[in-house]
């Protein structure tokens, strides 16, 4: 009998996998699994994951709306999907910026972490010229990558047994914690404002830091936080002075634990999983407190939901293939005029699938003020690098969710408003398609559509098709038509 117990505001929460045709299909998927990271990313316009081409040293990066088997842009040179030629040896880590929705972070054992710049549109052709790079002096392999919460500019390198800190806007290394490990670092990972870093390594250890401070005073606290053998994570659950660690237990038993970062000397909680001895990746999403915990080899994921420093379990989610890794969709991505309140991206051997959370609510295709609080990515960062760096505090900014219509849009109207102009749009367009359907005063409504006959028709076309949902794939004058043919070189039909 599990000891977190507690009821939570969405214990009726429907998490399932989403349908076929919202699956990302056919991908070269890198078949090596690195420990400490979650093997794919996301924004609110792309995705990213590492892919098998180049002996795993690629990147591949589509935009959320290519759904399906063909990631060919109908403009790509080749008759294959494009991706980030990143680095010389196998690419362990990837991820997004915060503030900048088309900069890509890569790293790799080469002892380089570079920067991408992403096309708006996104990829077309290979990509192979990065728009920065950063290594330490002594170019130690680079195994993960933490992106700070609150200032911009400032990146965490995770090596075996160092972590540097990069301003990315000088291109200097601002801080090297290089004395502090004696064994294989596993993960690192900010707090909510940036001022704490936790770290757990090989020798089972669960370490906080303070890497703005003077060299003797970095290390706040440290705690041995799992028994066993196998690699542990750290995850910080949100604005709180609480984290968690995933790990074993000496019997070989996953466990997850819970912390207070004011006082390491006991856990406040720990909570059997099961029996496996595959790594577990933590989710966590601040806007709702929701914890996904998603193990590797696994058919199934986790949902927890954070109440104070208790954690209570909702769903045990079946997802069919087994995980490679996974990460958090932003909520711009879900679809919040159906409730959608969680998206996660379960990577596999040759996918990407979403699983989705929905609210159940009375009134469907409506938006609903109280389960989209306001959320962090998108809005503009809180801090600079240097005034980090010089000693100054402040929580992530937040923009408002409340126009379900758009992305990424900051806004000084009131919840209030923006609800009543959306469930305004949706009676305005209920009404546009009643009339439609019943009017009799419209000027063309007798107009009708037919098939023109078959001798007027083109027969023997093998068209290219495309992922890219805006395009027509077919152009015409008063002369002439043309559509995109299959083959290499990018053929045109006319």
């Amino acid at each position: 009998m599990s000891q977190f117990n507690k009821p939570g505001r969405f214990r009726n929460i429907e998490v399932k996998l989403s349908s076929r045709d919202q699956w990302y299909e056919q991908l070269r998927v890198s078949s090596i699994s690195i420990d400490g990271t979650n093997g794919v990313t996301a924004n609110s316009k792309f995705l990213a994951y590492v892919d098998s081409s180049g002996s795993n040293t690629s990147v591949a990066v589509l935009p959320l709306s290519s759904t399906g088997k063909n990631h060919i842009p109908i403009l790509a040179s080749a008759y294959q999907q494009p991706v980030i030629r990143a680095h010389s040896q196998v690419v362990q880590d990837l991820v997004f910026d915060n503030w900048d929705e088309r900069l890509l972070y890569t790293c790799s054992t080469d002892g380089e972490c570079r920067q991408w710049q992403i096309p708006e549109g996104g990829l077309v052709n290979d990509l192979v010229e990065y728009s920065q790079s950063f290594s330490t002096p002594s170019k130690f392999p680079v195994k993960g990558l933490a992106v700070h919460p609150s200032a911009s500019g400032l990146l965490v390198l995770r090596g075996n047994r160092d972590i540097a800190l990069f301003n990315n806007q000088t291109n200097q290394l601002a801080v090297l914690l290089s004395n502090e490990f004696t064994c294989d670092i596993y993960n690192a990972n900010w707090s909510f404002t940036g001022d704490l870093l936790c770290v757990t390594s090989k020798d089972k250890n669960l370490r906080l830091f303070d890497i703005r401070a003077g060299e003797s005073q970095r290390v706040v606290g440290s705690v041995l936080c799992h028994t066993g053998s196998r690699a542990s994570r750290c995850q910080w659950l949100g604005d709180s002075n609480y984290l968690i660690t995933v790990g074993h237990s000496s019997s070989l038993d996953r466990e997850m634990k819970i912390w207070d970062n004011r006082n390491l000397s006991n856990s406040l909680k720990r909570e059997r999983i099961d029996g496996s001895t595959s790594p577990i990746i933590p989710l966590f999403d601040g806007d709702n407190n929701l914890l996904v915990l998603a193990g590797r080899g696994d058919s199934s994921m986790r949902l927890y939901e954070m109440i104070s420093s208790e954690v209570t379990p909702i769903s045990n989610i079946p997802v069919i293939d087994v995980t490679r890794g996974a990460a958090l969709a932003t909520k711009q991505s879900c679809d919040r005029m159906k409730c959608e309140v969680l998206r996660v991206l379960k990577l596999t051997d040759s996918s990407i699938q979403p699983v989705s959370g929905f609210v159940p609510r009375k009134e469907k295709n409506k938006y609903h003020e109280d389960l989209y609080p306001d959320t962090l990515y998108g809005a503009p960062a809180a801090l600079t690098a240097t005034d980090w760096l010089n000693g100054i505090k402040k929580s992530p900014n937040r923009v408002s969710l409340s126009n379900p219509l758009q992305n990424n849009v900051i806004t000084n109207s009131t919840p209030e408003t923006l609800v009543e102009t959306v469930n305004d749009l949706a009676v305005s367009e209920r009404s546009i398609r009643a009339s439609i359907r019943f009017s009799s005063n419209l000027k063309y409504r007798h107009v009708y559509g037919k098939d023109n006959s078959k001798d007027s028709t083109y027969y023997n076309l093998s068209p290219q098709t495309t992922s890219d949902s805006s395009s027509p794939l077919i152009a015409c004058s008063d002369t002439y038509w043309a559509v995109p043919y299959q083959g290499g070189g990018g053929p045109i039909y006319v």
